[in-house]
């Protein structure tokens, strides 16, 4: 559950908080379940009415909740204050001891959950929960290599949870195991372990090919074959130019750029996975998965909450320069 100061108030001088559900993987099914795909979310709930609303608020968008379980004491939470200008948003975490972060191995039947299934999705915030979800995750891409699943994975890094050096060691692991490897400019750098590309680099062409250089470092060093990376080139708290490349094998794609007014930058870099399973799901090539992904997720960032609910034709009518906020009468 996210709880928020109202408007850009920080959580000191705040006496009231607007709660929401949310999570990576939860925004990643809802956006995709929007888009008319099949989504099962995965997760375990505490018996009581916060549980009740959490699973209440996925399902509400057609996410299939039946193979999430109900057990442990308490939600996880976190907060957020909403950036403005040249003060950025802020996020604190209270997570420990959560019901899905005292998950087990044997609460859930992956051979099971995974029949009929093209993707497993999961993210760093996966592995940085908790040592026990972080097997559970190990596990859970392993069956579904067995199974022919693909696996995606977004890097994630919440340096509130866990260190970089934790971080880099699980996903090693989790490496094996993956199709699609996703992450934002500085996540790319930081697991090619290259110096981090600057946000306000003025030469865009620079930019992209340092990032571009970090996916190949990371293809050479896990054997991934496709990397994908959100790029940002912030402006501000409220401003950015927003774009992506994807590198398949060899092959480099580089989308074209939005500039972005922010209303809310919760769950974009998740509306860019979702936006990619879908394509690709639909036999999109990559060059089409690139550009739907970063057409969605900047329509995200005009979205207030997590999830981005935005439909397929929505985003085909931005990616063909049909509508650039006109009002649809």
């Amino acid at each position: 559950m996210r709880l928020s100061p109202q408007n850009h108030e920080r959580i000191i001088q705040s006496h009231y908080f607007q709660s929401r559900f949310s999570g990576a993987e939860a925004n990643v099914a809802t956006s995709l379940s929007y888009f008319g795909d099949d989504v099962r979310f995965v997760s375990k709930f505490p018996d009581n009415v916060l549980g009740e609303a959490a699973e209440n608020a996925i399902r509400h968008y057609g996410v299939d909740t039946s193979f999430c379980l109900k057990g442990g004491d308490r939600l996880g939470t976190y907060y957020t204050e909403r950036g403005s200008s040249q003060r950025a948003s802020f996020v604190l975490y209270d997570r420990k001891g959560s019901s899905f972060s005292n998950s087990t191995l044997q609460d859930y039947n992956w051979k099971e959950i995974f029949k009929g299934c093209k993707w497993f999705h999961i993210s760093g915030i996966n592995l940085a929960i908790s040592d026990n979800v972080y097997e559970i995750c190990l596990e859970a891409c392993r069956i579904a290599k067995e199974m022919n699943v693909k696996v995606c994975f977004d890097i994630n890094h919440r340096s509130k949870l866990v260190t970089k050096e934790d971080l880099l060691d699980r996903t090693r692991k989790i490496m094996p195991y993956v199709d699609l490897l996703v992450g934002n400019e500085t996540e790319i750098a930081m697991l090619a372990e290259r110096p981090i590309p600057l946000i306000e680099l003025s030469d865009f062409e620079k930019f992209t090919e340092k990032c571009y250089n970090s996916a190949i470092a990371i293809q050479d060093k896990f054997g991934v074959k496709t990397v994908a990376a959100s790029l940002r080139k912030l402006k501000s708290a409220s401003e950015l130019s927003w774009s992506g490349l994807i590198l398949d094998e060899d092959e480099l794609h580089v989308s074209g750029r939005y500039d972005v007014k922010v209303v809310e930058v919760i769950g974009c870099g998740d509306a860019f996975v979702a936006g990619l399973l879908h394509s690709l799901m639909k036999g999109k090539s990559f060059m089409d998965a690139l550009d739907f992904a970063v057409a969605a997720s900047c329509l995200k960032y005009s979205i207030e909450g997590d999830y981005n609910l935005v439909k397929e034709n929505e985003v085909e009518q931005l990616m063909t320069n049909y509508v650039y906020g006109i009002v649809q009468r």
